[in-house]
């Protein structure tokens, strides 16, 4: 997750393949989107809240000890997979 750039939102979509593809580590895609959260909040769309919203709710079960890390991508990728289906396609190019 590089830097986010003035006046736009962070593209979450292509952020969270990179941590399902374990490029990241947990910990460092929280870090990387805990830094994102002002931009999403000036500049993202609807579905950026949304999302962003998923990415909360699982990381607060992850960090409280309630579910393991595989549990967490897991989670992620189910969370993904329902509520964007195309979002595989998203993160090619081809969406």
């Amino acid at each position: 997750m590089g830097a986010v750039d003035e006046g736009s939102a962070p593209d979450l979509l292509a952020h969270l393949h990179g941590l399902l593809d374990r490029a990241l580590t947990p910990d460092q895609f929280w870090s990387c989107f805990v830094r994102s959260q002002a931009p999403i909040e000036l500049y993202g769309s609807d579905d950026d809240f949304e999302l962003s919203s998923l990415v909360e709710l699982r990381f607060a079960e992850y960090t409280g000890d309630h579910i393991t890390a595989d549990e967490l991508l897991q989670g992620l990728a189910d969370d993904l997979d329902r509520e964007y289906p195309n979002w595989v396609d998203h993160h090619r190019g081809v969406a």
